[in-house]
């Protein structure tokens, strides 16, 4: 009884040590130690109790089994009278110390929730991450938002990239075909070079020969350049070349192509053009340069800069651009020799 009543007491002073009327703010070290206590007290409060219920109700409990197994089952010549007496007196020992034992268990329960309480208290990093779990089914749709927000925005900046690479790619190609057009022209006259010529007479005189068409070419040579240059001097001459150049492409059709083959000469390929049409062509060539007032072309011998055209139709004996080149070079010849400043059309029928 004694026993009890300490364990009480003790009870009572660890409960009320622990209850405070406002909360005060400590250190996290001091916590610590304030949990470390409690846990302590908590251990031996448990040993004590267990203890005192041994001595009260386990041992009275199993002294009265004793009894009883002996007397009924073993049959020993034991005063009945006697052995329930002391089985009375043990069970009302039992009775007694459970009823003694009611009101500790209930201090040791309040006691063990102080001890919880002063441990949240201790650690309250890890009562925060309970509460952080306990609350991420709440935050599902936060995040989810906040993803969403940074999926569109990625889309958007996706978009932004793939309308700058778009344009990047527009100005590329841009710039691959003037870079193309440009290998291909002839950077003084504007018409396109010998390059492109050779490259462009192979292809029509195959695309005539399969679909059984007409082709012109026409071979223009300035008359008495090198005197020209020798006199006015190379820039006037150049701007002469230039000049002679503006007025073929002007005087041409629109798929007729124009080249500069070399030096002062220069070719057009008439596609799907006869004899008659490519000599009209060349015709009206020669009367616009004839016409044109050109800086010091009185000192050439005729008093005019002027052009001889030699003009020749595709063949069908014709088979290589040598041939085709050849042909043409012969009607210009002829032309140089009738005189210059005039068109000859050589026919290769």
């Amino acid at each position: 009884m004694n026993r009890t009543q300490t364990l009480s007491q003790i009870a009572d002073e660890e409960l009320l040590s622990t209850q405070v009327d406002e909360p005060v703010k400590s250190s996290q070290a001091e916590q610590a130690i304030g949990s470390k206590a409690a846990l302590d007290f908590g251990r031996k409060t448990r040993v004590k109790v267990a203890v005192i219920y041994a001595l009260t109700t386990v041992i009275p409990l199993l002294a009265m089994f004793y009894i009883i197994q002996a007397n009924v089952f073993l049959r020993r010549s034991t005063d009945v009278t006697w052995m329930s007496f002391l089985a009375l007196v043990a069970l009302g020992i039992a009775l007694l110390g459970g009823k003694l034992m009611k009101e500790p268990w209930g201090k040791l329960g309040q006691a063990i929730e102080t001890i919880e309480r002063l441990r949240r208290e201790s650690d309250p990093l890890r009562s925060a991450a309970h509460l952080e779990a306990s609350d991420e089914i709440d935050r599902i749709p936060t995040v989810v938002s906040h993803l969403v927000e940074i999926a569109k925005k990625q889309m958007n900046e996706l978009k932004t990239y793939s309308e700058e690479v778009q344009l990047l790619n527009n100005r590329l190609r841009d710039a691959n075909e003037k870079l193309h057009q440009l290998s291909r022209e002839d950077s003084l006259t504007g018409v396109y070079n010998r390059r492109y010529f050779d490259e462009r007479v192979v292809e029509e005189i195959a695309r005539t020969k399969r679909f059984g068409r007409e082709m012109a070419l026409g071979m223009v040579d300035i008359d008495f350049f090198k005197n020209y240059n020798d006199t006015i001097g190379h820039p006037a001459g150049d701007k002469a070349l230039a000049t002679i150049g503006e007025i073929i492409r002007k005087s041409i059709r629109e798929t007729d192509l124009p080249f500069r083959y070399g030096g002062e000469e220069f070719a057009i390929i008439m596609p799907e053009t006869t004899a008659e049409s490519a000599t009209a062509v060349a015709e009206r060539i020669r009367s616009a340069v004839e016409k044109h007032p050109f800086q010091g072309e009185s000192s050439q011998p005729d008093g005019l800069l002027t052009i001889s055209i030699g003009v020749c139709v595709l063949a069908n004996e014709c088979h290589s651009k040598e041939e085709f080149v050849s042909s043409a070079d012969r009607a210009l010849y002829k032309a140089k020799s009738m005189g210059r400043n005039r068109v000859v059309a050589l026919s290769e029928d």
